[in-house]
């Protein structure tokens, strides 16, 4: 399994190329909400992208001088987003 380093740009890839015969089928048969599976994929990148907004005003008060530690771990979240 690969890792993500762009979380919104990995997911606007997958609703491009779509879903698999496979896995449509398997999105069927399974219980719930997870049936649509492109509104799904839709629905994580708007909240990835929701997460993207919140965090860079997180970052903008972080003070790197005095919070290094956080503000160092915030700007890798912050850069797996984009």
């Amino acid at each position: 399994m690969a890792n993500s380093s762009a979380i919104i740009t990995d997911l606007g890839t997958v609703i491009t190329n779509g879903p698999s015969a496979s896995t449509t089928a398997a999105a069927i048969s399974a219980s719930g909400n997870i049936q649509d599976y492109p509104g799904n994929c839709k629905l994580l990148q708007l909240k990835a992208q929701e997460m993207a907004v919140l965090m860079a005003r997180v970052v903008a008060v972080t003070d790197p001088g005095t919070d290094s530690a956080n503000y160092a771990k915030l700007i890798t979240v912050q850069n797996v987003l984009s």
